[in-house]
């Protein structure tokens, strides 16, 4: 099983940058939509359904950094 998890993980980690090349999502607000949308999901799977799974708590936790890093610096060069 922890094979499945490292597999989840990259398909997550690819599908970062699949998503940071496509034009009309090229910004900051998509991935801090993503990122509230994937955390939102988190807490409902902590807290609601108290669900102790941990491979699908890994998978929402690890969307939800990805997309947080990528609207931060997608931010940071915006502004720069």
């Amino acid at each position: 099983m922890e094979y499945l998890l490292v597999i989840i993980l990259f398909i997550g980690f690819i599908f970062s940058f699949f998503v940071k090349k496509i034009s009309f999502l090229n910004h900051y607000l998509v991935d801090w939509l993503l990122s509230a949308l994937s955390f939102m999901i988190l807490v409902y799977l902590l807290f609601i359904e108290n669900v102790r799974d941990f491979y699908g708590l890994a998978l929402w936790s690890f969307l939800f950094v990805v997309f947080l890093i990528q609207g931060l610096t997608k931010k940071s060069k915006k502004t720069q």
